[in-house]
């Protein structure tokens, strides 16, 4: 090769260096910006993920059944109003009505219960908790001090104890409950009056109470005496303290109306 081709092919070596050298600077920011993007991707899509999984957790029935079994174990007699309603938000429904005084029922609505509050002068004197998916049930363990431990929503009657209970089945125009009164006595009962029930509005089968149960037998006691206590649903409890017994222990049903339920 002369020297005069060789300069000429070293010039041209140099300047095709030199413009693969200027794509490359070129490249640079396309390649950065493209990273950015794909790294931005990844992140969108980890974060949506972890949020898919959070809103799927959230909602599987073991995880709402814990959120609200929290909820319903900070129930109790003598607490403030404004405290249950810090936890339990504002009633769903307000109930009055008048007999020989002021009555006002509060009702509150969860993912799977209904509770209904009693509390003349802002103190809770009587709450009800109505189970309406069996999926979200609830132990009554913490709330009765141990003395009635059922899974309302699952439990049957005859899995409940029966020492000290009176079982009762109402027939009215538009509804029908079973309930079971504890009458231990306030110091027994750990100053507390206990119902079981069914409510309508409720989660369960009431198939252990048959229209021939009905027409045989005359008062609420002999009808609950000839019901098959294996296919009646324990979904509802009542507790009261002396302020409401008398009205409780003739009230009839526990949970809520089925007009409210509605």
């Amino acid at each position: 090769m002369s020297q005069c081709s060789a300069i000429l092919h070293a010039d041209y070596e140099s300047e095709e260096f030199c413009g693969m050298l200027e794509w490359l600077k070129d490249g640079l920011p396309i390649a950065d910006a493209g990273f950015a993007v794909l790294s931005g991707l990844i992140v969108a899509a980890v974060f949506i993920f972890r949020s898919f999984r959070r809103r799927w957790w959230q909602r599987r029935p073991a995880y709402v059944r814990k959120q609200q079994a929290s909820i319903l174990d900070q129930l109790g007699l003598g607490r403030p109003l404004e405290t249950m309603e810090a936890v339990l938000g504002s009633p769903h429904i307000l109930s009055r009505w008048t007999d020989q005084q002021e009555n006002e029922e509060r009702i509150y609505q969860l993912p799977g219960a209904w509770v209904v509050l009693r509390a003349p002068n802002g103190v809770v004197a009587a709450y009800s908790i109505t189970v309406t998916d069996a999926e979200l049930y609830y132990d009554t363990g913490k709330i009765t001090r141990g003395i009635v431990p059922v899974c309302l929503g699952r439990s049957v009657f005859a899995d409940a104890t029966t020492v000290g209970a009176t079982d009762t089945l109402e027939i009215y125009a538009r509804m029908i409950a079973f309930h079971r009164y504890y009458d231990y006595g306030s110091t027994a009962g750990g100053r507390q009056f206990i119902w079981l029930a069914f409510n309508q509005e409720g989660a369960g089968d009431f198939d252990g109470a048959s229209v021939g149960d009905w027409t045989e037998h005359t008062n609420g006691r002999e009808r609950a005496t000839a019901c098959d206590l294996s296919r009646i649903t324990v979904n509802t409890i009542a507790i009261c303290g002396w302020e409401l017994h008398d009205t409780m222990v003739n009230q009839g049903f526990y949970g809520p109306h089925p007009d409210h339920g509605h």
